[in-house]
């Protein structure tokens, strides 16, 4: 039977055994506990990268959508309907403006049920600004990123903040380098921060001033994601009233009709008579004429054009048409359009046969020739052998309308043009 001093001993190894065992679970409890806030704050963290993320694809579809109005191109002349109407804020003036998450929503970018704010940073502004001086105009850009107003900290915001402007960092904002880490992971490479050096923003596509979006230069740890359309596929794409020349490396098939309200251009050079492969084809020849495919062959559809068409009296000046371009000439065509003429001498041909009786008195001379005095009495009949040939012409000739013989109410039509060559 075990003594009682050893039975007190036996109690008191068991006492200190349990209070082991609680400062161990304490200590697990408090890693435990250490590790459940930090995985809670690095959720938060990607979180709200993928906030910035979503409001970045609500940004690159605005540009898109809107991308006349931003870059200033004028519109006014377009069919209604081609283009969307624009907020008043894409159509800013000067080249820097800034709009808010709820902008986004009101535009109809975002849903209504989109969060205000991100749950680090405070809440989100977007930076949109044009290439200085050149808009509208082939190399006019715009530019915008999406930020957080503060930096990426474990500090909280609360709720019922004005979410249309970024307000001063307070002083107790400091910015956790690894939740900045993890807010940068989650933009899929679109995203970047001034943590190495709040004056300077840099990340997988961008290095520029903090100043240039309105970053304070001694706040770091803000996160900041690219969503200008240089940093997507945009320019691969046509859209609806896209205001680019497009080029097309292969042919382009329409199920409706092409209009143009400014002409359809042909870049070829086809000689006339050559071979060609697409029946119903058109395009210019080699002379700058109109050349379709039929059965296998270029065929010019005209080669002349007709610039004036009038009729003009006899005696009328006709100066000779101006042809611009190296592969045309000026006509000139004159065509009798009314016949009034006097036939006299040699204008007239009488030939056939005459019957009748002459009376009267006369001689024959040793030449043979026949003298007859008197009066004619009786009749002359045509038989179909007779005929009347009057010849009346009508031309230009320097630069002047002559029809031959000329009668007061003779009119010629003047065809006047030019004509390839």
């Amino acid at each position: 039977m075990p003594s009682k001093t050893s039975r007190s001993n036996q109690k008191g190894f068991a006492m200190i055994s349990l209070m082991i065992s609680i400062m161990v679970m304490m200590a697990l409890a408090a890693l435990a506990a250490g590790a459940w806030s930090a995985a809670v704050y690095e959720a938060s963290a990607q979180s709200t990268g993928k906030y910035l993320l979503t409001v970045r694809g609500a940004v690159v579809n605005a540009l898109s959508r809107h991308h006349e109005a931003l870059t200033l191109v004028d519109t006014s002349g377009a069919p209604a309907g081609t283009y969307p109407t624009a907020p008043a804020w894409a159509k800013f003036t000067g080249d820097k403006t800034s709009i808010s998450v709820l902008d986004l929503k009101q535009s109809g970018f975002l849903p209504n049920d989109f969060p205000a704010y991100p749950p680090m940073g405070r809440s989100v502004m977007i930076s949109l600004s044009r290439t200085p001086g050149i808009c509208p105009g082939a190399g006019c850009e715009i530019t915008a990123f999406v930020y957080t107003c503060w930096p990426i900290s474990k500090q909280r915001v609360r709720s019922g903040i004005d979410t249309t402007t970024c307000q001063s960092t307070p002083a107790n904002q400091n910015f956790d380098g690894n939740l900045v880490g993890k807010a940068v992971e989650a933009t899929d490479g679109f995203g970047g921060s001034n943590t190495n050096n709040p004056a300077i923003v840099n990340g997988a596509l961008f290095n520029f001033s903090a100043a240039d979006i309105g970053l304070p230069a001694a706040s770091p740890g803000h996160l900041v994601v690219a969503a200008s359309l240089n940093s997507t596929m945009f320019n691969q794409f046509v859209r609806q009233g896209d205001s680019r020349n497009v080029y097309l490396n292969n042919q382009l098939e329409a199920q409706g009709n092409i209009s143009s309200h400014k002409g359809f251009r042909a870049i070829t050079s086809y000689d006339p008579g050559s071979s060609c492969d697409t029946n119903g084809a058109t395009g210019l020849s080699t002379k700058e004429t109109v050349v379709m495919c039929k059965s296998g062959t270029w065929f010019e559809l005209t080669s002349q054009t007709v610039t004036v068409a009038r009729y003009a009296l006899n005696g009328e000046a006709v100066p000779a048409p101006s042809c611009p371009g190296q592969h045309l000439i000026p006509f000139t065509y004159a065509t009798l359009q009314s016949a009034d003429v006097t036939l006299k001498g040699t204008d007239i041909d009488v030939q056939g046969a005459l019957t009748g009786t002459i009376r009267g008195t006369g001689q024959v001379s040793a030449a043979g020739s026949v003298s007859v005095s008197g009066t004619f009495t009786g009749s002359a009949n045509s038989t179909a052998a007779s005929t009347i040939h009057v010849a009346q012409t009508a031309d230009v000739v320097n630069n002047v309308l002559q029809i031959t013989p000329n009668g007061l109410k003779a009119k010629a039509l003047i065809i006047q043009g030019c004509k390839a060559f």
